[in-house]
């Protein structure tokens, strides 16, 4: 597997590296358990090896933390207004 080869490499800390896409490497990042579940029930059970965009696991992060944070903006290099 890619991810294997990314640990035996030594080019992540570990398979609980905030980089990885594994459950620990996920939950290391900020990832509630709460998003993961609603992930999974969204998908259901299926027999057929099926691909799911990233989307819907990032939709299932964003409801699960949009009531709990509050959202901030910044401008990092403002411009002078003259």
């Amino acid at each position: 597997r890619k991810l294997l080869k990314l640990v035996k490499a030594k080019v992540v800390d570990g398979w609980d590296d905030p980089r990885m896409s594994t459950l620990c490497g996920m939950r290391r990042r900020g990832v509630t358990a709460e998003a993961l579940k609603a992930f999974i029930l969204k998908l259901g059970v299926t027999r057929q090896i099926s691909l799911t965009q990233v989307d819907v696991l990032e939709d299932c992060i964003r409801e699960d933390l949009d009531p709990k944070v509050v959202r901030r903006m910044v401008v990092l290099a403002p411009l002078k207004v003259v």
